[in-house]
């Protein structure tokens, strides 16, 4: 989980972290049954009963195991939870592949990836990460 597979020009060197934190709120319910589904680049991801299908304010939706997703938020009420994890975010090289916790994602021009303090890393869109995350330290 979590690691980089490299694609051929690559230069491991080059790829700068950033801390970030989460901002914003999400919808989520605990999965009864496994459920697939598919990122925006057309990648099949999976998440396994008991798991959290998590859904954005952008309508946006995805797969957390329980573990990752209790450290990541905290409940506001049934179904509302707040993000809160402090993470780092680099922007993805297009066509990079990451092993992500719900599967293998390619990352398309624009994307970043995110890594929390236990190394999993994934993919989100420039458009979810400008929503989503702010530099650490930021109010904005």
């Amino acid at each position: 989980m979590g690691m980089v597979i490299k694609t051929p020009h690559q230069r491991p060197s080059a790829v700068q972290w950033r801390p970030v934190r989460r901002r914003g709120t999400v919808r989520a319910r605990r999965l009864a049954q496994d459920f697939e589904w598919t990122t925006p680049g057309g990648d099949i991801l999976r998440g396994a009963a008991g798991d959290w299908l998590v859904t954005d304010d952008s309508g946006g939706q995805r797969t957390v195991s329980d573990d990752f997703f209790r450290a990541h938020h905290s409940q506001l009420s049934e179904d509302m939870w707040e993000r809160t994890a402090s993470l780092e975010a680099r922007q993805a090289l297009p066509g990079e592949r990451i092993e992500s916790p719900e599967g293998l994602e390619t990352a398309s021009p624009d994307d970043w990836v995110l890594r929390d303090a236990t190394g999993a890393q994934w993919i989100v869109s420039d458009k979810h990460f400008r929503a989503a995350y702010r530099p650490e330290g930021s109010e904005a």
